[in-house]
């Protein structure tokens, strides 16, 4: 091993040129190169430690620590679209005002003529029950009394049943340019009356189930007439008032069908 550990560097002589400077060639130490280059490793796999130690705790510190959250709240309001504020004159004008009455309705003529075509199917489904058991008995006196209860529920449905099915075409042809609400009405109206006279002269039980079938599809007026009241009565103070004559109208048809149905 060499105690020397600076060797002095050798001089190389470059020709015979006095001018030129001579070179110096340092001759390394190969022991304390080796224990350089051990030194310089163990340095190194020390910073690589350091270094994943470092980046360890830098992964749980930022998994630890909390993230900062932000906390908006969406208004729906943009900008110059505020509120609009009630003055206390336009409070005491809408309070000073009277009530909406019935006689305040406009267009009462109209209103009347489509109360009335309102009017006439209650009457022939309910007035059917006074008389519909005699009847549906003359067709077959040998009948026992639960199929004549049978055959009444099915007339009773039949009506109902073939309106359901047709509604929505009618409903297309009152929105139609050939069509139109009055003529869909008239059509409804047309065949209630001639389904009701052909039940009354009706002699037998097919014959009765075809009669109100064929009133059930040609009457389509309950969409139509409400139709009609939102078209004539446009002022929605009004329209409260403007849509309760239909029901209302069908429960007095209610009331007075089966009465008329006894004589």
């Amino acid at each position: 091993m060499n105690t020397n550990p600076d060797p002095e560097p050798s001089v190389v002589a470059s020709g015979n040129n006095p001018d030129q400077r001579p070179r110096y060639r340092k001759t390394p130490n190969t022991d304390t190169a080796n224990v350089d280059n051990a030194s310089l490793d163990d340095y190194s796999s020390d910073d690589d430690k350091k270094r994943d130690d470092d980046r360890g705790c830098s992964l749980l510190y930022a998994r630890r620590s909390p993230m900062p959250r932000q906390l908006s709240i969406d208004t729906n309001v943009r900008a110059g679209t505020a509120l609009l504020q009630i003055d206390d004159t336009e409070q005491a004008e809408a309070a000073k005002e009277k009530p909406i009455s019935w006689r305040s309705l406009p267009r009462k003529d109209q209103l009347f003529v489509i109360t009335l075509a309102r009017l006439s199917e209650p009457l022939t489904q309910t007035s059917l029950g006074s008389y519909l058991f005699y009847q549906l008995q003359s067709f077959d006196k040998t009948l026992p009394d639960a199929t004549i209860s049978y055959q009444a529920g099915i007339i009773n449905a039949a009506f109902p049943f073939a309106q359901f099915l047709t509604a929505m075409l009618w409903g297309r042809v009152a929105d139609s340019e050939h069509g139109g609400r009055k003529r869909v009405i008239y059509i409804g109206l047309l065949g209630t009356m001639c389904s009701i006279i052909g039940f009354g002269f009706s002699q037998s039980f097919p014959m009765a189930v075809a009669c109100r079938c064929l009133g059930g599809m040609l009457n389509g007026n309950i969409g139509v007439m409400r139709t009609m009241i939102s078209e004539i009565i446009k002022e929605k103070k009004y329209q409260s008032r403007a849509f309760l004559i239909l029901p209302m109208t069908f429960n007095i048809g209610v009331i007075i069908g089966p009465i008329l149905g006894m004589y």
